[in-house]
């Protein structure tokens, strides 16, 4: 083996940890990328009869979902390398929560829960921005 191939194989070595921390985040990241395409697939045909009325979309460092016919509720996402800032406002008011990253973990964890980012607490976000919301307009 030469030394290049050497140097090639050695030098990650040096960069474990924050190797390991880019990808978690980019996991993280691909994470509510899939959850908020998903929901927009699956709303297509709604977000196109709706147009300003409800929205999904990528905003460059998150999500915005806004549905204006439900009293501008909107559930929002900003993520940073180290944080994820997140807005919940059901009727147009609510609260925010901040999930920070934790490198002993390699996770981003709620304040306000102290539960990991998942699929299952993105959900926990959507509905408690839209289920009184819908549930009070759709009956």
């Amino acid at each position: 083996m030469s030394f290049r191939d050497e140097f090639i194989e050695l030098a990650p070595k040096l960069f474990e940890k924050e190797l390991a921390k880019s990808k978690a985040q980019e996991e993280a990241r691909q994470l509510i990328d899939d959850f908020f395409t998903s929901l927009q697939t699956e709303l297509e045909e709604v977000l196109d009869v709706a147009k300003n009325n409800f929205e999904i979309r990528a905003t460059g460092s998150g999500y915005k979902v806004i549905v204006r016919k439900l009293n501008d509720s909107r559930l929002e996402l900003n993520y940073k390398d180290s944080e994820i800032k997140v807005k919940i406002l059901p009727y147009g008011y609510g609260y925010e929560d901040t999930l920070y990253f934790h490198d002993n973990e390699m996770k981003y964890y709620t304040t306000r829960l102290q539960k990991p980012l998942n699929e299952e607490l993105l959900t926990y976000y959507l509905e408690q921005a839209f289920k009184e919301p819908l549930a009070s307009t759709v009956k």
